[in-house]
């Protein structure tokens, strides 16, 4: 296992699943117990996670989406402008003859909306928001019939018009790889494995471990993971180097081993992404969505 406690050279960006972990806390509960056992796509994405230097950063968003900055509009809503004999800002509500005006609950009775479009599409000449278009695509009232021109999606919010409330919430440096023994791998090639430093897991070994909120690992799966029992130092050297950048503050920092989560979780502008990404090395207090490299995974 790596036991050197590196400044950070290269940084990496991976999403824990809302799906197992509703809050970030539990995935910090399990990693204390437990450490940290991240699937990689392949051994080689493992071997450049375990560089000297390199650091995973952990994005959860509890579930929380907010309006996509890059696609953000401000325009008549929807769902009150169509009504008659209502006031702006307005809906009816009660049964015929009865109806009453209450307050639109998506204006808020303002009647204007600020809210991520998706992007834009010309339909018959007449611009649309992207997320309209697609709602009139699943009820039939887009027809082949009609003329549409500059479908433009927005990529940040793939088109949604909502980005997860992304937050930076922990790190961990990474110890070790290990893959999961499959029936009928060749002995050759699992040597080779072994000389090139990742574990083998036994099938008996595999039915000992306690089972995580994601579920077991997996046959054939090759895991970059951490030691819950590990030194301190391993994650202190790289804590320090975003104190001296002032990406964190002093004591605002929980640590345990190799995995460290923060006391106030960093917003990021971030899609959701499955894998892991390379990113530029944290040097400020938010991370832009630019910073993100193609992603190597």
């Amino acid at each position: 296992m790596n036991t050197q406690p590196p400044e950070i050279k290269q940084a990496w960006l991976m999403w824990i699943g809302e799906t197992h972990y509703s809050t970030f806390e539990e995935f910090v509960k399990e990693a204390q117990e437990q450490g940290v056992s991240k699937r990689m796509s392949n051994t080689e994405i493992a071997r450049s996670i375990m560089e000297d230097g390199s650091v995973v950063f952990l994005a959860h968003d509890e579930g929380i989406k907010d309006p996509c900055p890059e696609c953000l509009e401000t325009f008549t809503c929807p769902a009150c402008s169509k009504v008659v004999n209502a006031p702006i800002g307005q809906i009816l509500r009660g049964r015929w003859p009865y109806r009453n005006p209450v307050e639109c609950g998506r204006c808020q009775g303002v009647g204007e909306v600020t809210e991520g479009t998706g992007g834009t599409v010309y339909v018959d000449g007449n611009r649309i928001h992207y997320k309209s278009f697609v709602g009139s695509l699943r009820h039939g009232l887009v027809r082949a019939d009609h003329e549409i021109r500059l479908e433009i999606q927005c990529e940040i919010c793939s088109a949604t018009g909502k980005v997860p409330r992304a937050l930076m919430c922990g790190l961990f440096i990474p110890q070790g790889i290990e893959y999961i023994l499959r029936p009928g791998d060749a002995a050759g090639a699992m040597e080779k494995l072994r000389e090139a430093g990742i574990r083998i897991v036994t099938p008996g070994a595999l039915a000992r471990e306690m089972s995580r909120k994601c579920g077991r690992r997996v046959e054939g799966g090759v895991y970059v993971v951490t030691d819950p029992s590990a030194d301190p130092k391993l994650s202190k050297a790289a804590i320090d180097d975003l104190v001296a950048k002032g990406f964190i503050e002093p004591g605002e920092v929980e640590v345990q081993g190799a995995f460290a989560s923060f006391i106030r979780p960093i917003p990021i502008v971030q899609k959701r992404f499955r894998g892991v990404k390379r990113i530029e090395i944290p040097a400020a207090a938010v991370v832009p969505a630019q910073h993100a490299v193609e992603a190597m995974a």
